[in-house]
């Protein structure tokens, strides 16, 4: 697995940028995406990454601190304490690519324990979901709705955490750019000693024009309750953002009941309180769901 590296000085108050990527996607005439420099990437695999399946985060986590420790080495040889990783922004309930960093964080502070040196820091950029429903579908946005939908949303970070000190965001795909734009435009007027992108996977500039291809990346193992389960069922299963929103988008009662019933209780329980945690309860179409998984809790004895 290789890396590009783009150096560009000026751009953060005259801190150097660097960007890295680990997958450089492709879309084959047969409609296959694939890695052009690399045979080890899955759209299966990558499917279950998004809907919650913990061992590939943290294979994903694992490999992109590898990546860093090779390509930007110093920041992890003299002052790695001053090191801070951020994953993209999201409110209270993590994305997959926090999941992700999280793990990349883990592995870090593993080699720096090795070497007798100071661990990094993890820090959480905050992001007020204004419409949960309309950013549900923002992986098949264009780029013009994509930003729109971003013109509406806020983001906040902890300026104390990262001032003078050497940012590292992740994310796990780039098509369109847009909501890498939206938190750069934060990072601005923040003096950053350095400031590192990595992206686990960018799709080419013909993929980009059309955006719904992360959502064919998103589905191509995990398109029903049924396959979603198959994860649980692994005993490798953690909540985020996205799975939650998968689950309150499926409109037929009877077929979540039967999901939600399965659950043990400490997934129901947190399902539920991942979903009032981003204020879903607000979305009208979401409220049934909500309302089952409440039912369901108190009828267990959890009220």
């Amino acid at each position: 697995m290789h890396a590009d590296n783009e150096a560009h000085r000026n751009l953060f108050l005259g801190a150097t940028t660097h960007t890295h990527v680990l997958y450089h996607l492709a879309k084959k005439s047969d409609g296959r995406i694939i890695a052009t420099n690399t045979d080890h990437f899955s759209q299966e695999e990558y499917s279950k990454f998004k809907h919650g399946d913990e061992r590939v985060a943290r294979k994903y986590g694992n490999a992109v601190a590898k990546l860093l420790l090779e390509k930007e080495h110093g920041l992890f040889t003299t002052k790695p304490d001053q090191v801070v990783l951020a994953s993209f922004p999201y409110k209270e309930l993590p994305t997959a690519a926090a999941h992700m960093a999280g793990y990349a964080v883990n592995t870090l502070n593993h080699y720096l324990s090795m070497q007798n040196l100071r661990s990094v820091g993890l820090l959480h950029a905050y992001k007020y979901i204004w419409n949960a429903s309309i950013e549900h579908k923002f992986a098949e946005k264009p780029l013009h709705e994509r930003e729109a939908i971003l013109g509406n949303v806020s983001i906040t970070i902890d300026r104390s955490r990262i001032e003078g000190r050497d940012l590292i965001i992740l994310d796990d795909i780039h098509i369109t750019g847009a909501s890498q734009r939206k938190f750069l435009a934060l990072l601005q007027d923040i003096p950053l000693h350095s400031l590192t992108i990595l992206f686990l996977c960018m799709m080419g500039q013909a993929e980009a024009c059309y955006p719904e291809i992360e959502s064919l990346l998103n589905h191509k193992k995990i398109q029903s309750l049924e396959d979603l389960y198959e994860i649980i069922e692994s005993g490798a299963f953690k909540w985020n953002l996205r799975v939650t929103r998968f689950i309150l988008e499926i409109g037929e009662h009877a077929r979540v009941k039967n999901f939600l019933l399965k659950l043990p209780d400490d997934l129901l329980i947190s399902f539920y309180q991942a979903a009032i945690a981003n204020d879903y309860h607000f979305e009208k179409k979401y409220q049934d769901t909500i309302n089952l998984a409440r039912y369901l809790i108190c009828e267990r004895g959890f009220c």
